[in-house]
């Protein structure tokens, strides 16, 4: 397994995102402590997610995925510091 950030942009005004947001709870174990961005721990690489996340999607939506490593840094809340380190993974 392995955490992944998603970031995405919806383009519509007045976006409905929980159909978003459910295709992201069921990808695995996550957090979603800042607006739009997502950290999902989970076996999909990221095309993977990718594809399951997109129908949710407008086609001019954006979406940005990548594997979140040790040695970041930032200000949120401390419970996304103690999930990404209970994931192995350090500051």
């Amino acid at each position: 397994m392995a955490v992944y950030s998603i970031t995405y942009d919806l383009k519509s005004p007045g976006q409905d995102y929980s159909a978003l947001h459910k295709a992201i709870k069921a990808l695995g174990d996550y957090r979603h402590d800042l607006e739009s961005i997502w950290f999902v721990d989970t076996h999909l690489h990221p095309e993977d997610i990718y594809y399951k996340i997109r129908p949710a999607m407008d086609n001019n939506d954006n979406v940005f995925i990548t594997k979140v490593s040790s040695g970041y840094y930032g200000n949120a809340s401390n419970d996304l510091w103690t999930w990404l380190s209970s994931k192995g993974l350090k500051a």
